[in-house]
Protein backbone atom coordinates (compact mmCIF):
# COMPACT_ATOMS: atom_id res chain seq x y z
CA UNK A 1 0.00 0.00 0.00
CA UNK A 2 1.71 3.44 -0.88
CA UNK A 3 2.61 6.07 2.01
CA UNK A 4 0.80 8.49 0.22
CA UNK A 5 -3.22 9.05 0.25
CA UNK A 6 -5.07 9.65 -2.34
CA UNK A 7 -7.12 12.80 -2.72
CA UNK A 8 -10.70 11.98 -2.85
CA UNK A 9 -12.42 13.29 -5.77
CA UNK A 10 -15.23 14.94 -5.44
CA UNK A 11 -18.18 14.24 -8.20
CA UNK A 12 -19.48 16.78 -10.68
CA UNK A 13 -22.65 16.22 -9.39
CA UNK A 14 -21.99 17.74 -6.11
CA UNK A 15 -20.74 20.78 -7.26
CA UNK A 16 -23.49 21.31 -9.60
CA UNK A 17 -25.88 20.08 -6.14
CA UNK A 18 -24.60 23.17 -4.72
CA UNK A 19 -24.47 25.57 -7.61
CA UNK A 20 -27.73 24.95 -7.82
CA UNK A 21 -28.34 25.51 -3.63
CA UNK A 22 -27.27 28.58 -3.87
CA UNK A 23 -28.48 29.61 -6.80
CA UNK A 24 -32.28 29.11 -5.34
CA UNK A 25 -31.38 30.25 -1.85
CA UNK A 26 -30.25 33.76 -3.83
CA UNK A 27 -33.33 33.85 -6.25
CA UNK A 28 -35.60 33.13 -3.53
CA UNK A 29 -34.06 36.15 -1.38
CA UNK A 30 -34.31 37.84 -4.86
CA UNK A 31 -37.76 37.61 -5.54
CA UNK A 32 -39.03 38.00 -2.04
CA UNK A 33 -36.80 41.21 -1.95
CA UNK A 34 -38.70 42.21 -5.16
CA UNK A 35 -41.95 41.02 -4.03
CA UNK A 36 -42.12 43.25 -0.53
CA UNK A 37 -40.79 46.03 -2.72
CA UNK A 38 -44.05 46.37 -4.88
CA UNK A 39 -46.04 45.85 -1.95
CA UNK A 40 -48.87 48.13 -0.79
CA UNK A 41 -47.94 50.66 2.15
CA UNK A 42 -50.38 50.97 4.90
CA UNK A 43 -51.00 55.40 4.25
CA UNK A 44 -53.15 54.97 8.01
CA UNK A 45 -55.44 57.57 6.22
CA UNK A 46 -58.17 56.57 3.41
CA UNK A 47 -55.85 58.34 0.46
CA UNK A 48 -52.54 59.98 0.11
CA UNK A 49 -52.21 63.12 -2.42
CA UNK A 50 -50.11 63.70 -4.75
CA UNK A 51 -49.45 66.28 -7.62
CA UNK A 52 -47.71 65.24 -10.91
CA UNK A 53 -46.77 68.08 -12.62
CA UNK A 54 -46.41 68.77 -16.78
CA UNK A 55 -43.37 67.02 -17.68
CA UNK A 56 -42.76 64.32 -14.94
CA UNK A 57 -41.28 60.93 -16.04
CA UNK A 58 -42.18 57.61 -14.53
CA UNK A 59 -38.83 56.97 -13.12
CA UNK A 60 -39.00 60.73 -11.35
CA UNK A 61 -42.97 60.01 -10.30
CA UNK A 62 -41.51 56.59 -8.48
CA UNK A 63 -38.67 58.76 -6.65
CA UNK A 64 -41.86 61.32 -5.58
CA UNK A 65 -44.18 58.54 -4.28
CA UNK A 66 -41.53 57.32 -2.39
CA UNK A 67 -40.44 60.45 -0.59
CA UNK A 68 -44.33 60.67 0.41
CA UNK A 69 -44.02 57.08 2.05
CA UNK A 70 -46.86 56.10 -0.88
CA UNK A 71 -44.13 53.23 -1.98
CA UNK A 72 -42.01 51.20 -0.33
CA UNK A 73 -38.88 51.30 -3.00
CA UNK A 74 -38.70 53.47 -6.01
CA UNK A 75 -35.74 51.35 -7.70
CA UNK A 76 -37.82 48.22 -7.37
CA UNK A 77 -40.73 50.17 -8.94
CA UNK A 78 -38.57 51.18 -11.45
CA UNK A 79 -37.56 47.88 -12.15
CA UNK A 80 -41.21 46.87 -12.17
CA UNK A 81 -41.86 49.39 -15.07
CA UNK A 82 -38.49 48.35 -17.13
CA UNK A 83 -39.81 44.49 -17.21
CA UNK A 84 -42.67 45.86 -17.74
CA UNK A 85 -41.98 48.67 -20.79
CA UNK A 86 -43.87 50.92 -18.72
CA UNK A 87 -43.43 54.84 -19.57
CA UNK A 88 -45.74 57.49 -20.12
CA UNK A 89 -47.77 58.91 -16.95
CA UNK A 90 -50.49 61.75 -16.99
CA UNK A 91 -50.11 64.94 -15.07
CA UNK A 92 -52.51 65.81 -12.85
CA UNK A 93 -53.32 65.91 -8.97
CA UNK A 94 -54.17 62.54 -7.87
CA UNK A 95 -55.75 61.05 -4.47
CA UNK A 96 -54.39 57.60 -4.41
CA UNK A 97 -56.09 55.03 -2.71
CA UNK A 98 -55.03 52.85 0.85
CA UNK A 99 -53.82 49.65 -0.04
CA UNK A 100 -52.60 49.83 -3.58
CA UNK A 101 -49.31 48.08 -4.53
CA UNK A 102 -47.14 49.35 -6.66
CA UNK A 103 -48.71 47.69 -10.08
CA UNK A 104 -52.24 49.37 -9.00
CA UNK A 105 -50.23 52.73 -8.49
CA UNK A 106 -48.94 52.38 -11.93
CA UNK A 107 -51.76 51.93 -14.02
CA UNK A 108 -53.85 54.60 -11.71
CA UNK A 109 -51.62 56.77 -12.45
CA UNK A 110 -51.58 56.34 -16.12
CA UNK A 111 -55.35 56.04 -16.28
CA UNK A 112 -58.09 58.67 -16.48
CA UNK A 113 -57.71 59.44 -12.65
CA UNK A 114 -56.75 62.66 -11.94
CA UNK A 115 -58.87 65.19 -10.00
CA UNK A 116 -60.29 67.63 -12.52
CA UNK A 117 -61.74 70.19 -10.78
CA UNK A 118 -58.69 71.74 -9.63
CA UNK A 119 -56.62 75.17 -9.86
CA UNK A 120 -53.26 75.73 -10.21
CA UNK A 121 -51.71 78.13 -7.58
CA UNK A 122 -47.88 79.51 -6.81
CA UNK A 123 -46.56 80.56 -3.20
CA UNK A 124 -43.50 82.26 -4.06
CA UNK A 125 -40.84 81.81 -1.81
CA UNK A 126 -40.25 84.10 0.94
CA UNK A 127 -44.08 85.00 1.61
CA UNK A 128 -45.73 85.45 4.53
CA UNK A 129 -48.56 82.32 6.12
CA UNK A 130 -51.11 85.88 6.12
CA UNK A 131 -49.82 86.02 2.74
CA UNK A 132 -50.25 82.27 1.57
CA UNK A 133 -53.43 82.40 3.52
CA UNK A 134 -55.20 85.52 1.13
CA UNK A 135 -53.59 84.08 -1.85
CA UNK A 136 -55.41 80.51 -1.29
CA UNK A 137 -58.23 82.24 0.01
CA UNK A 138 -58.87 84.11 -3.14
CA UNK A 139 -58.59 80.58 -5.34
CA UNK A 140 -59.71 77.93 -3.18
CA UNK A 141 -63.16 77.31 -1.33
CA UNK A 142 -61.62 78.01 2.13
CA UNK A 143 -60.96 81.41 3.59
CA UNK A 144 -58.20 83.03 4.42
CA UNK A 145 -59.24 83.63 7.85
CA UNK A 146 -59.97 79.95 8.43
CA UNK A 147 -56.66 79.09 7.43
CA UNK A 148 -54.96 81.35 10.03
CA UNK A 149 -57.33 80.25 12.54
CA UNK A 150 -56.29 76.66 11.89
CA UNK A 151 -52.22 77.51 11.70
CA UNK A 152 -52.58 79.44 14.64
CA UNK A 153 -54.52 76.43 16.55
CA UNK A 154 -52.50 75.01 19.01
CA UNK A 155 -54.53 71.66 19.67
CA UNK A 156 -55.25 71.28 15.74
CA UNK A 157 -51.28 71.91 15.01
CA UNK A 158 -50.36 69.51 17.47
CA UNK A 159 -52.25 66.23 15.61
CA UNK A 160 -49.59 67.93 13.05
CA UNK A 161 -46.36 67.48 14.95
CA UNK A 162 -47.32 63.75 15.78
CA UNK A 163 -47.60 63.55 11.93
CA UNK A 164 -44.55 65.26 10.26
CA UNK A 165 -40.92 64.80 11.88
CA UNK A 166 -40.24 68.54 10.36
CA UNK A 167 -42.67 69.91 12.68
CA UNK A 168 -41.55 69.91 16.75
CA UNK A 169 -42.92 71.39 19.28
CA UNK A 170 -40.37 74.32 19.21
CA UNK A 171 -43.41 75.79 17.11
CA UNK A 172 -45.20 75.96 20.19
CA UNK A 173 -44.30 79.23 21.50
CA UNK A 174 -45.95 82.46 22.47
CA UNK A 175 -44.71 85.11 20.72
CA UNK A 176 -45.32 83.48 17.40
CA UNK A 177 -47.63 85.19 15.05
CA UNK A 178 -48.31 81.90 13.09
CA UNK A 179 -47.34 78.74 14.46
CA UNK A 180 -46.34 77.54 11.29
CA UNK A 181 -45.07 80.05 9.94
CA UNK A 182 -41.87 78.83 7.69
CA UNK A 183 -43.18 75.52 7.37
CA UNK A 184 -46.03 76.15 4.20
CA UNK A 185 -43.54 75.64 1.50
CA UNK A 186 -43.49 77.75 -1.83
CA UNK A 187 -44.15 75.73 -4.66
CA UNK A 188 -46.73 75.52 -7.52
CA UNK A 189 -49.66 73.37 -6.42
CA UNK A 190 -52.88 71.97 -8.18
CA UNK A 191 -55.45 72.25 -5.43
CA UNK A 192 -58.99 70.76 -6.02
CA UNK A 193 -61.06 74.12 -5.45
CA UNK A 194 -63.87 72.76 -3.61
CA UNK A 195 -61.42 71.78 -0.60
CA UNK A 196 -60.66 72.00 3.07
CA UNK A 197 -58.95 73.63 5.66
CA UNK A 198 -56.90 69.99 6.67
CA UNK A 199 -56.42 69.26 2.84
CA UNK A 200 -54.61 72.29 1.67
CA UNK A 201 -52.54 72.18 4.99
CA UNK A 202 -51.32 68.98 4.86
CA UNK A 203 -50.77 69.46 0.76
CA UNK A 204 -47.80 72.54 2.14
CA UNK A 205 -46.65 70.83 4.88
CA UNK A 206 -46.15 67.23 2.44
CA UNK A 207 -43.50 68.94 0.50
CA UNK A 208 -41.71 70.55 3.70
CA UNK A 209 -41.54 67.17 4.86
CA UNK A 210 -40.26 66.03 1.57
CA UNK A 211 -37.67 68.83 1.71
CA UNK A 212 -36.43 67.88 5.12
CA UNK A 213 -36.25 64.01 4.41
CA UNK A 214 -34.05 65.01 1.65
CA UNK A 215 -31.34 67.31 3.60
CA UNK A 216 -32.21 64.99 6.62
CA UNK A 217 -28.91 63.91 7.18
CA UNK A 218 -27.22 67.51 7.14
CA UNK A 219 -30.40 68.46 10.02
CA UNK A 220 -29.18 65.42 12.35
CA UNK A 221 -25.67 66.59 12.27
CA UNK A 222 -26.13 70.68 12.84
CA UNK A 223 -25.50 71.94 16.52
CA UNK A 224 -28.86 74.17 15.83
CA UNK A 225 -32.45 72.33 16.07
CA UNK A 226 -34.68 71.62 12.80
CA UNK A 227 -36.65 74.78 14.08
CA UNK A 228 -33.73 76.71 14.63
CA UNK A 229 -32.21 76.04 11.18
CA UNK A 230 -35.60 77.09 9.79
CA UNK A 231 -35.76 80.15 11.61
CA UNK A 232 -32.03 81.02 10.05
CA UNK A 233 -33.40 79.45 6.59
CA UNK A 234 -36.27 82.34 7.01
CA UNK A 235 -34.37 85.10 7.56
CA UNK A 236 -31.72 84.26 4.50
CA UNK A 237 -34.88 83.76 2.66
CA UNK A 238 -35.88 87.72 3.60
CA UNK A 239 -32.60 89.01 3.42
CA UNK A 240 -31.86 87.50 -0.13
CA UNK A 241 -33.39 85.94 -3.07
CA UNK A 242 -30.66 85.87 -5.15
CA UNK A 243 -29.66 81.98 -4.87
CA UNK A 244 -25.52 82.80 -5.64
CA UNK A 245 -25.16 84.83 -2.62
CA UNK A 246 -27.14 82.85 -0.31
CA UNK A 247 -24.55 80.27 1.03
CA UNK A 248 -21.91 83.12 1.84
CA UNK A 249 -24.73 85.60 3.67
CA UNK A 250 -25.57 82.02 5.10
CA UNK A 251 -21.74 82.27 6.47
CA UNK A 252 -22.01 85.66 7.49
CA UNK A 253 -24.56 84.57 9.87
CA UNK A 254 -22.66 81.57 11.04
CA UNK A 255 -20.03 83.58 12.00
CA UNK A 256 -22.16 86.20 13.78
CA UNK A 257 -23.70 83.71 15.83
CA UNK A 258 -20.15 82.02 16.84
CA UNK A 259 -18.41 84.76 17.99
CA UNK A 260 -21.70 86.13 19.85
CA UNK A 261 -22.08 89.03 17.88
CA UNK A 262 -26.05 89.71 17.08
CA UNK A 263 -27.21 89.46 13.93
CA UNK A 264 -28.55 92.87 13.63
CA UNK A 265 -30.81 91.86 10.94
CA UNK A 266 -33.32 94.24 9.81
CA UNK A 267 -35.58 92.10 8.13
CA UNK A 268 -36.40 90.46 11.91
CA UNK A 269 -37.72 94.22 12.52
CA UNK A 270 -39.63 93.89 9.15
CA UNK A 271 -41.64 90.61 11.08
CA UNK A 272 -41.56 92.24 14.80
CA UNK A 273 -43.46 95.28 13.06
CA UNK A 274 -45.09 93.53 10.65
CA UNK A 275 -47.70 96.19 8.94
CA UNK A 276 -45.42 98.33 6.96
CA UNK A 277 -45.30 99.89 3.54
CA UNK A 278 -42.00 100.35 3.23
CA UNK A 279 -38.88 98.12 3.65
CA UNK A 280 -37.08 101.36 4.69
CA UNK A 281 -39.58 101.17 7.55
CA UNK A 282 -37.52 97.88 9.36
CA UNK A 283 -34.26 99.92 9.41
CA UNK A 284 -36.13 102.82 11.10
CA UNK A 285 -37.50 100.32 13.46
CA UNK A 286 -34.77 99.42 15.32
CA UNK A 287 -35.88 100.10 18.88
CA UNK A 288 -38.97 98.28 18.63
CA UNK A 289 -39.52 96.18 21.46
CA UNK A 290 -39.65 92.79 20.08
CA UNK A 291 -38.07 89.26 20.43
CA UNK A 292 -38.01 89.35 16.65
CA UNK A 293 -35.62 92.49 16.80
CA UNK A 294 -31.92 90.81 16.56
CA UNK A 295 -30.51 94.03 17.33
CA UNK A 296 -31.68 93.62 20.36
CA UNK A 297 -31.90 90.02 21.41
CA UNK A 298 -29.01 88.11 20.80
CA UNK A 299 -29.41 84.15 18.88
CA UNK A 300 -31.81 83.88 16.45
CA UNK A 301 -35.71 84.92 16.84
CA UNK A 302 -38.67 82.95 18.48
CA UNK A 303 -39.53 81.59 15.06
CA UNK A 304 -39.06 81.53 11.17
CA UNK A 305 -40.23 85.03 10.13
CA UNK A 306 -41.17 84.09 6.57
CA UNK A 307 -41.85 80.80 4.76
CA UNK A 308 -38.53 79.76 2.70
CA UNK A 309 -37.67 77.92 -0.36
CA UNK A 310 -35.12 75.46 -1.05
CA UNK A 311 -32.12 76.99 -2.05
CA UNK A 312 -32.74 79.46 1.80
CA UNK A 313 -32.91 75.88 3.38
CA UNK A 314 -29.87 74.24 1.64
CA UNK A 315 -27.34 77.46 2.28
CA UNK A 316 -28.28 77.22 5.92
CA UNK A 317 -27.31 73.75 5.74
CA UNK A 318 -24.17 73.75 3.61
CA UNK A 319 -22.46 77.39 4.29
CA UNK A 320 -19.60 79.00 2.52
CA UNK A 321 -16.77 79.49 4.21
CA UNK A 322 -15.38 82.76 4.80
CA UNK A 323 -14.06 85.60 7.39
CA UNK A 324 -17.13 88.00 6.56
CA UNK A 325 -19.20 89.53 9.47
CA UNK A 326 -21.35 91.90 7.89
CA UNK A 327 -23.51 92.58 4.38
CA UNK A 328 -25.34 94.95 2.68
CA UNK A 329 -28.11 94.80 -0.12
CA UNK A 330 -27.29 96.47 -3.50
CA UNK A 331 -30.86 97.86 -3.46
CA UNK A 332 -30.35 100.87 -5.79
CA UNK A 333 -28.14 98.69 -7.92
CA UNK A 334 -28.15 95.42 -9.70
CA UNK A 335 -29.53 93.80 -6.57
CA UNK A 336 -26.75 91.50 -5.38
CA UNK A 337 -24.98 91.30 -1.91
CA UNK A 338 -21.69 93.13 -0.94
CA UNK A 339 -19.77 91.99 2.28
CA UNK A 340 -17.54 92.97 4.73
CA UNK A 341 -15.19 91.93 7.56
CA UNK A 342 -14.83 94.63 9.19
CA UNK A 343 -17.28 97.24 10.56
CA UNK A 344 -15.47 100.11 9.36
CA UNK A 345 -15.39 98.34 5.82
CA UNK A 346 -19.35 97.73 6.31
CA UNK A 347 -19.36 101.29 6.91
CA UNK A 348 -17.20 102.45 3.85
CA UNK A 349 -20.08 100.18 1.82
CA UNK A 350 -23.49 101.65 3.03
CA UNK A 351 -21.50 105.40 2.03
CA UNK A 352 -21.55 103.96 -1.01
CA UNK A 353 -23.93 101.30 -2.03
CA UNK A 354 -26.81 103.15 0.44
CA UNK A 355 -26.57 106.80 0.16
Amino acid sequence: MSSKMKKRKVKPSAFIALFLLIFLFVFAFGYKTYEDGLAAVDFEVDYMSVEITQGSTLYSTLDKLESLGIIRNADIAKLYAKINDLNDIKAGYYEIPNGMDVPDIIAYLQGNNAIIDQVMITIPEGYWAKQIAELLGNELSVSSDELLSAWNDEEYVRTLVEDYEVLTDEVFNKDSKVLLEGYLFPETYSFIKNTNVDEVTRRLLNHTEMIYKKYQSAFDESTYSTHELMTLASILQFESGEVDDMKLISSVFYNRLNSGMKLQSSVTVCYAIYDYSDWKACEYYENVDSPYNTYHHEGLPPSPIMNPGEHAIEAVLYPAESDYYFFIGDVYGDGGTIFAKTYSEHLKNIDKYLK
